[in-house]
């Protein structure tokens, strides 16, 4: 399954540095998710066999994590770049703080343009993605806590669900779900400023990227 985005970079004026750390961490999330779709068919495939499925299954959990650090990485550097470009310092090293600082940043960048603000719908993900990011980086209890109350309040898992049962949500559409959302909000905020945002191409990603590498001989 291949998913293509149509989205063009608006040439922007802004300085270029040689590596664009939210652009690589935009493209290599998106080929991380492609390749949990990947293993995701692999599995409902081997199920069809009467296999069990579990290492491919592991696999696809596996390239969502990948996916779910990657999309937060590329988010988070892309939003620091919109304050660099507008010379503002924010010096709290709180994403969602960092997140909300952007109304400013781009209120400088373009003081002609309507106030830029996040969404309800764009806070919401900013918040899901950071107690998705802790869960996963971090060991403390609160972190696994504070993703579970937010899951319980969705119905997406039983109050009191175990960790196991948090991490039987890393699935392929969820992996999906979390770069097409990065993607249209960055190009959102990008619009606003004038400056590019991080995209991805089908043609960005080379034919091997997505095959199982060969074993150790």
């Amino acid at each position: 399954m291949t998913r293509r985005n149509t989205t063009v970079p608006a040439a922007g004026p802004e300085p270029r540095h040689d590596v664009d750390l939210a652009q690589v961490m935009f493209r290599k999330a998106d080929l991380e998710s492609q390749r949990a779709a990947v293993y995701a068919e692999q599995v409902e495939q081997e199920h069809a066999a009467g296999l069990s499925g579990l290492e491919r299954r592991a696999r696809e959990r596996d390239a969502v994590i990948s996916t779910v650090v990657l999309v937060q990485a590329s988010v988070e550097a892309f939003i620091n770049w919109t304050h660099i470009q507008a010379g503002q310092t924010v010096t709290s090293m709180k994403f969602k703080e960092r997140a909300e600082a952007v109304t400013a940043s781009v209120a400088i960048l373009d003081p002609a343009a309507e106030v830029f603000a996040w969404s309800e719908a764009e806070n919401d993900f900013f918040t899901e993605l950071t107690k998705w990011r802790n869960f996963l980086g971090h060991s403390s209890p609160s972190s696994r806590d504070w993703l579970r109350d937010l899951l319980v309040s969705r119905g997406e898992v039983p109050d009191g669900a175990s960790d196991s049962q948090m991490v039987e949500l890393l699935t392929a559409p969820l992996a999906a779900r979390f770069v097409d959302t990065a993607r249209t909000l960055m190009a959102r905020a990008a619009g606003a400023t004038g400056t590019s945002a991080p995209f991805s191409d089908g043609a960005w990603h080379a034919p091997d990227e997505l095959a199982e590498p060969l074993p150790l001989q």
